[in-house]
């Protein structure tokens, strides 16, 4: 009878073989040391999907309040934008904005690196003075610089009924979360 087992060495290019033989009741051990390298196993196979975790590049639990009038039970106004700066190490593939709103009225502009990229559209007419869940906005990724970058979220025009001329929406942020993959 044979036994043969295979003991990986620290380094990969040696390697042992026991073999044991038994005649009767005596077993005789010998060693021999061989040169072959030790085959080296990934721990998953190409085949196998490959999941790419987000990375949160900036995050916010405070609440920001957008547009040009103080309104009565909001936070303290903040101004016409809420501006965040944050850093990328290209390539980005995926690039996106979560947040809850609360009054969004009209086209919000999203604006990354003083280009308008998207917008942060209305709540809708029956729940615009409510928190609304995460709200997920697509961004292009390809708007994004390596290092230092600024995304900033801004009151839009109202234009359904605006109550003065240059009307600008006013609406809470929170909760605010910049991913990227």
């Amino acid at each position: 009878m044979v036994f043969q087992n295979w003991l990986p060495n620290l380094f990969p290019k040696k390697a042992s073989t026991v073999t044991m033989t038994a005649s009767n009741t005596e077993i005789v051990p010998t060693t021999t040391i061989v040169d072959k390298p030790t085959p080296i196993t990934p721990p998953f196979t190409p085949t196998q999907p490959i999941t790419v975790i987000s990375t949160t590049v900036y995050s916010s639990t405070e609440t920001f309040h957008i547009g040009d009038q103080n309104i009565e039970g909001f936070e303290p106004l903040i101004s016409l934008c809420h501006e965040i700066l944050f850093q990328v190490a290209l390539p980005v593939n995926e690039f996106y904005l979560e947040l809850e709103t609360y009054g969004t009225e009209a086209q919000n502009p999203i604006i990354v690196n003083k280009s308008e990229i998207a917008i942060l559209s209305p709540q809708g007419i029956r729940s615009p003075n409510e928190w609304t869940g995460t709200r997920t906005v697509q961004l292009p990724a390809n708007s994004l610089v390596e290092g230092m970058n600024i995304l900033k979220i801004c009151a839009g025009d109202v234009e359904i009924e605006p109550e003065f001329f240059g009307d600008k929406d006013d609406f809470q942020i929170r909760n605010i979360k910049i991913n990227i993959k």
